[in-house]
């Protein structure tokens, strides 16, 4: 019932998003959907790969694609490693090609379980922060280095498996602007995007999960602003 309830708001909050798309020109509208494959390799550490695709409700123009394999590591209880690697293809004009490949590789800390130090006993409140530093290249393009820091809250509700989740996040990228006077080229260190997101992940089986989920993100310095609405499944090996 639960599963059912959870698909039945899947389709409401599609559709939502897609008439809003069609009445809204002034905001972006998009979706991301994914799938992920995990694997538990012993009890501290996970691999996993993840495919995404980002794309536009006013125009369905498939923006981004994505491939992201990744490993992690539990460190301890309270923190975790993660390395990984995306292959993000985009759309590109020029003579030879409509699409070109750009490569991030990540770091993640992430800081588990943070509930535990102000609570005691069983809790059904998540907190956890996760420090996140990318590098991505894209030929021809300056390379872009960031760091993320992103605080998220979680909540089982009772006598169910339903999770609920929000989070915000902030994103500060190194070189964001290239300022040219007459005998230098000064580089500006700055904010360029910020995060909120709220939803939901709800398990089924042994293996499976589906999440949804709405974001609004801001975009520095121009001020743009997107509405995102995703939905994703995840498949659990063992």
């Amino acid at each position: 019932m639960r599963l059912k309830q959870l698909l039945l708001g899947v389709f409401c909050v599609w559709m939502t998003a897609s008439v809003s798309a069609q009445s809204n020109e002034g905001m972006a509208f998009t979706n991301w959907a994914s799938a992920e494959l995990n694997y538990d390799i012993n009890k501290d550490w996970k691999a996993g790969v993840e495919v995404q695709s980002r794309t536009s409700l006013q125009t369905g123009q498939l923006n981004n694609l994505f491939f992201a394999p990744s490993v992690e590591w539990k460190i301890m209880k309270h923190l975790e490693m993660a390395v990984s690697y995306r292959l993000t293809s985009i759309p590109y004009s020029n003579a030879t090609t409509n699409r070109v490949n750009k490569h991030r590789f990540t770091l993640d800390l992430t800081f588990r379980k943070l509930e535990d130090l102000v609570f005691s006993g069983k809790n059904r409140l998540g907190v956890s922060v996760r420090l996140r530093g990318t590098t991505e290249h894209q030929l021809e393009e300056l390379t872009e280095n960031t760091l993320r820091g992103k605080l998220k809250l979680e909540y089982n509700l009772p006598k169910t498996k339903l999770d609920l989740f929000a989070s915000t996040e902030l994103f500060y990228r190194f070189q964001r602007d290239l300022i040219y006077t007459f005998d230098e080229v000064q580089s500006v260190n700055a904010i360029n995007k910020y995060r909120v997101k709220m939803g939901a992940e709800y398990p089924f089986g042994d293996h499976h999960s589906v999440k949804l989920f709405g974001m609004h993100q801001w975009r520095y310095p121009d001020g743009g602003s997107e509405l995102v609405i995703g939905v994703g499944y995840a498949f659990q090996l063992n």
